[in-house]
């Protein structure tokens, strides 16, 4: 049976992740420039300064007074980018003068930045006419959307980029921001630039220098390694952000471990591919596995997440699995195929169509579409769960070939509850929509029809509008599938931040009724009764960063 864990072993969980990632990332690095390791060192040095906790009303009423805002790029992880994502569509709201510096394209080619926002040339035409493949090399998917809301809100973007020493490098960026301030005084520029370069003692202080002590910088770093661990001993409520100053925050939006993840990717797939196509590599659909080793990973997964719930379970059958990716995409089919149940068969066809992640039923194999963190740890969830109903009811799965709309149901409910669970154990940032926002998607115009009745399904089962039997009454296995993976999300997010995380005495009964209930009618009810109880989830909405 599972256990409550307290706070020591969840950090302790933690720490053990970090390490493991961060070990493997930095095995990659090679010598590393006496500069570069001053820099770190700088780096190290202002982040140990005292912070507190911050909100994003005094963040945004920060980035509202300044003249700039810099913002950390650590350059192989999405997350830090969808973070300037995020700010500049919540800025482009409130302000119309406004431009964005950005380090990965160079000084240079400027007139080619220009050109592609003014649509004279294509994306793939910048990409190759700004040399980005040799140039710049991280995943352009990372910054894509930035220069499509520069098309679209019609701002402009400055290269920033050049060749020299560190210092020399921001000097120059220096100069071509002050020199655009300079000339257009009512402009507000965001610059995302390396995370070194942004300490108060680099980049800022060239600008001061150029501009002044007048010149009003904000800087905002990002998932910052030390400041994640202090917080972790925080009794802070609001975790994803902090301050050193009135102008100086951090946002803490993702645990250390998966911007590692991002650069043992990186390495793997990227730098070490001779036969690498810069065509593949702005498509968003060519992405390339995790990792080499990405077995040996998800079986460590598996076991930080037994040992975190102190789960016991023969290492015989955790090592009985087999994961496949879309480079094996015929054999998986085979297998889908295989189901003597043709509904079924066509149901995990068209996940495979989507890009869902998922086990197949009957089987030890597992599909994962694109490798991450987040799916592996999904994925190990379910590998879990799967062994454990086994040994309460060896046939549990032959419920899906059954014509039991509520058994189906509750099997996809439960199966997906301890699935995301599991990936909020190794990511406790991870996010999904909650009451409001699956309200808003389907009030929402441009929500599709047949999704507006999965989402109507989804809340007349939270809002609990009639008995669920009644509720489910025709609807096919993808409407079901789309329901419970909803309402799964929702209740996985408050069993891992409110009880999980709060280690309250709860957390053992229901993570047991999850794992080794019946899974009837009354245990489901029981569930949401207390992971959503009335008057309460209704005001619940993902957090913004």
């Amino acid at each position: 049976m599972a256990k409550k864990p307290d706070k020591s072993e969840i950090i302790s969980l933690q720490k053990s992740i970090y390490s493991y990632m961060r070990s493997k990332a930095h095995s990659y690095e090679g010598q590393m420039s006496k500069e570069l390791k001053k820099y770190q060192r700088d780096q190290k040095k202002f982040i140990s300064r005292p912070f507190k906790c911050s909100n994003l009303s005094e963040l945004l009423k920060s980035i509202e007074h300044a003249n700039i805002v810099y913002l950390g790029d650590f350059h192989t992880f999405d997350q830090n980018s969808k973070n300037l994502e995020r700010l500049l569509r919540a800025i482009t709201g409130k302000q119309s003068n406004f431009a964005l510096g950005v380090e990965l394209v160079s000084k240079l080619h400027q007139h080619i930045i220009d050109q592609y926002l003014n649509r004279h040339i294509t994306e793939m035409e910048f990409l190759e006419d700004v040399n980005y493949q040799e140039s710049w090399r991280f995943p352009w998917q990372n910054y894509s959307n930035f220069f499509k809301l520069a098309r679209q809100d019609d701002f402009k973007i400055l290269g920033l980029n050049s060749q020299g020493t560190l210092a020399q490098r921001d000097q120059t960026a220096a100069e071509i921001i002050t020199d655009y301030l300079k000339a257009h005084p009512e402009t507000t520029i965001l610059v995302l630039f390396g995370e070194h370069h942004i300490v108060p003692d680099k980049l800022p202080k060239c600008v001061e220098k150029i501009m002044g002590p007048d010149v009003l910088q904000t800087i905002i770093h990002q998932n910052l390694d030390e400041i994640y661990w202090k917080m972790q001993e925080s009794s802070c409520s609001n975790r994803q952000i902090i301050k050193f100053t009135s102008s100086e925050f951090s946002l803490q939006t993702s645990p250390p471990w998966t911007k590692y993840e991002s650069m043992i990717y990186w390495y793997e797939n990227m730098l070490d591919d001779p036969e690498f196509d810069i065509h593949e590599y702005s498509r968003e659909t060519g992405n390339k596995t995790f990792c080499n080793n990405v077995n040996e990973n998800f079986f460590y997964i598996c076991k930080e997440i037994i040992r975190s719930l102190g789960i016991e379970i023969e290492q015989k059958k955790l090592e009985d699995f087999n994961l496949y990716d879309n480079t094996k995409l015929k054999f998986v089919l085979g297998k889908i195929e295989a189901i003597e149940h043709s509904p079924l068969s066509n149901f995990y066809k068209k996940l495979v169509q989507t890009g869902k992640t998922f086990k197949i039923p009957f089987k030890h194999s597992m599909y994962c579409s694109n490798y991450s963190i987040n799916r592996l740890s999904f994925l190990a969830g379910n590998h879990i769960y799967s062994i454990i109903r086994k040994k309460v009811n060896p046939d549990f799965e032959k419920i899906l070939t059954q014509n039991k709309q509520t058994d189906k149901f509750l099997f996809f409910l439960y199966q997906c509850l301890m699935s995301y669970f599991s990936s909020k154990i190794i990511n406790p940032y991870r996010k999904c929509d909650l009451y409001q926002d699956l309200h808003r998607r389907y009030q929402s115009q441009f929500t599709k029809k047949k999704k507006k009745k999965n989402l109507k399904l989804a809340l007349d089962i939270i809002d609990r509008n009639l008995p669920l039997a009644d509720l489910l009454k025709g609807h096919d296995i993808r409407a079901l599938h789309s329901a419970a993976k909803s309402i799964a999300n929702f209740m996985a997010d408050t069993l891992y931040d409110d009880f999980y995380q709060t280690q309250r005495p709860l957390f053992e009964k229901l993570i047991n009724n999850v794992l080794y209930g019946e899974h009837d009618l009354d245990d489901i009810n029981e569930l949401l009764s207390i992971l959503l109880p009335p008057n309460d989830y209704k005001n619940q909405k993902k957090r913004f960063f």
